[in-house]
């Protein structure tokens, strides 16, 4: 049986991938998060929320079905 994924380690995941998306996104738009229009917003959003998605996609891919 796989592990399920612990809320830390996804917190982790999350955090990370914000840091990495915020110094993508900073370097070509600014780091200055009030100058940032709607749709930088909504591309940040989208690729901070891809990957935890992902991680918990290929979690739910390998494990075992319970038991009855």
């Amino acid at each position: 049986m796989t592990p399920r994924p612990r809320f830390g380690s996804a917190l982790g995941s999350i955090l990370l991938v914000a840091a990495a998306c915020y110094l993508l996104v900073g370097f070509s738009q600014g780091f200055v998060l009030s100058a940032w229009s709607w749709r930088t917003w909504v591309v940040y959003a989208v690729l901070v929320s891809v990957y935890p998605i992902g991680l918990y996609a290929g979690w739910w891919k390998k494990r075992e079905p319970a038991e009855r």
